[in-house]
């Protein structure tokens, strides 16, 4: 077998794979998109936290300067003065609400693509390019000898 018989198998198998890889790898086309998807949801996830620090900054503000408001604010969380007179119903219905902490948290990890899928579609093609100029030539050598 000449050397030269095994160039065009291994050229289709770094074809094959560098096709691959520009569009499944993990720096591939679909990786980018995922990675994009990524930062616009982190960009508004951003959005909704600076939101919600304006809005506790505001109550913030208005519990320093507001007296009853601080009472009210006191009161929704179980502080009570001493003078207060407490009636409580107790309902099954009514859970208490956890703050949101923010979304970030509830990100997952980035998936990362195996690549030894593109090595084995790759070896494959070249394996089948092989075969075929083989073949290609077997065919050849058995017309001449005719």
């Amino acid at each position: 077998m000449k050397p030269t018989v095994l160039i065009v198998p291994l050229y289709a198998m770094f074809m094959t794979f560098s096709i691959l890889s520009l569009f499944f790898g993990q720096t591939g086309v679909i990786a980018l998109e995922r990675l994009e998807e990524r930062n616009r949801t982190l960009a508004g996830n951003l959005d909704d936290l600076e939101m919600k620090h304006n809005d506790l900054m505001a109550r913030f503000s208005t519990l320093r300067s507001d007296p009853e408001a601080l009472v009210i604010e006191s009161r929704s969380i179980g502080l009570y003065r001493n003078s207060d007179y407490i009636v409580r119903f107790n309902r099954n219905d009514s859970s208490p609400s956890l703050p949101d902490a923010g979304g970030v948290l509830n990100l997952s990890p980035v998936r990362r693509f195996d690549e030894t899928i593109l090595r084995v579609v790759s070896a494959g093609v070249g394996l089948i390019a092989l075969i075929a100029i083989l073949m290609t030539q077997r065919v050849f050598r058995a017309r001449q000898a005719r």
